[in-house]
C-alpha cells in the first residue's frame, strides 16, 4: 500500500469514528439538521472535546454529501458557531522567552551597585541599610552569573555551603541526577580580573553578620529568620535601573547567563556541561542550537581583552568541579 492510499484509509477511519461519536446520543440521527449539528458542537465544547473540530465538521458534511443529503455544515449557524468555538479554544500565544542577562548586563548592574555601595570610600560602619543592600545584591549577582545559579538559589545559600580562602571561592549546592536521586554539586572558582565574586564576597562579609546561618539573611523590622527573598533583590535592582535614563536591563534569572557567554566565547556544549555540572539539572535548556538563536554580539564587549578571556577560561577550567553523590539532603 502506497503512502497516498494509506492516508486515504486513515481519513476514512477517522471519519467513521466521528460519525460513531455523533450517533452515541440516542437523540441524534443522520441525516441531521443544522441546529442538531450546533447542539453537537456545543456539547463538544462543554466537554472540552474540541480537538480537530474542523475535521469533525468536515467528516459530518462528507457523510451527507456522499449519501446524497444536503450538507448542514454549510449553514451559516454551523459555520459561525465553529468559528466562535475555535476562537475560544485557540491556544494562547506562547510568551516570548527573554534571554538571560548578558555579561554586559551583569557588568552594568554590578557597577551601578558598586557605585551605590561605596561612592566615596566611606567607612563600612557608616554604611546605610540601602548601601549595605547594594553590596549584598552585588555579590548575589556575581555569584549567580559565575556559578550558573538563579537568584533564588544564591539567596538560599547557607554559610556551610560556601568556602572562601585568599584566592578562591567554593560553593556547594544541591541538584537532581538522572535517576532523580539528590546529589550535591561543588564548584571552585579562583579570582577573576573582572567582576570577581571572590572580592565581592569579601566586601560583603566585612559588613555582614557572620553569626547567622544564611549567607544573605533576611533584613526586616520583624527580624524574621531565613534568607533574603529573590523578589527583594530583583525589586532593588529594577528600582536602581529606573533612576538611569534610557537604560533597560533584563533582571531575569541568571542561571544560563554564563552558559550563553561561554558559547559566544567558543566553548562547546559538552565542555560546559563537564566544567559546570550544575547545568546538568536541566540539560534540555542547554542545546547549542537553541542558544545560538539568543546570542547577543554584546556578550563579548570591547572592554573584555584577550588577557581577560584567557584568565576567565583558566579560572573556569583550572579547578574541575566535582559531584558529591549519595548525600542525603534534608
Amino acid at each position: 500500500m502506497n503512502r497516498s492510499a494509506l492516508n486515504t484509509r486513515r481519513e476514512e477511519r477517522y471519519a467513521q469514528g466521528v460519525i460513531q461519536h455523533y450517533l452515541q446520543s440516542p437523540q441524534r440521527d443522520l441525516p441531521a439538521l443544522a441546529y442538531e449539528i450546533c447542539i453537537y458542537l456545543a456539547e463538544c465544547y462543554a466537554c472540552g472535546n474540541v480537538r480537530h473540530l474542523a475535521s469533525k465538521v468536515l467528516a459530518i458534511g462528507r457523510w451527507h454529501t456522499e449519501n446524497g443529503f444536503p450538507d448542514p455544515t454549510e449553514c451559516s449557524s454551523v459555520i459561525e458557531l465553529t468559528r466562535l468555538i475555535r476562537a475560544k479554544t485557540a491556544p494562547k500565544a506562547s510568551l516570548v522567552i527573554q534571554p538571560p542577562p548578558t555579561i554586559s548586563d551583569v557588568k552594568y548592574i554590578t557597577d551601578a551597585l558598586q557605585h551605590y555601595f561605596n561612592p566615596t570610600g566611606s567607612v563600612p560602619n557608616a554604611l546605610t541599610p540601602s548601601r549595605k543592600a547594594a553590596c549584598r545584591n552585588r555579590v548575589i549577582w556575581l555569584i549567580g552569573f559565575w556559578f550558573g545559579l538563579s537568584t533564588s538559589e544564591v539567596c538560599r545559600l547557607r554559610t556551610q555551603d560556601v568556602r572562601l580562602n585568599q584566592n578562591a571561592l567554593t560553593i556547594t549546592t544541591k541538584g537532581i541526577s538522572d535517576d532523580q536521586s539528590q546529589t550535591k554539586f561543588s564548584f571552585r572558582l579562583t579570582r577573576l580580573p573582572i567582576l570577581c565574586p571572590v572580592s565581592a564576597l569579601e566586601d560583603w562579609l566585612n559588613i555582614s553578620d557572620n553569626s547567622v546561618d544564611y549567607l544573605f539573611p533576611r533584613t526586616t523590622k520583624k527580624s524574621l529568620s531565613g534568607p533574603i527573598g529573590s523578589r527583594s533583590v530583583h525589586a532593588y535592582v529594577r528600582g536602581l535601573m529606573t533612576t538611569t535614563p534610557d537604560v533597560s536591563v533584563n533582571t531575569g534569572s541568571q542561571r544560563y547567563s554564563l552558559y550563553f557567554f561561554l558559547i559566544a566565547n567558543g566553548w562547546s556544549r559538552n565542555k560546559i556541561l563537564e566544567t559546570l555540572p550544575i547545568y546538568q539539572k536541566d540539560p534540555s535548556k542547554t542545546r547549542t542550537t537553541k542558544t545560538k538563536n539568543h546570542l547577543n554580539p554584546e556578550n563579548l564587549p570591547p572592554w573584555l581583552s584577550d588577557a581577560d578571556i584567557h584568565a576567565i577560561n583558566h579560572a573556569l577550567t583550572a579547578h574541575q568541579p566535582h559531584m558529591l553523590p549519595n548525600i542525603s539532603l534534608k
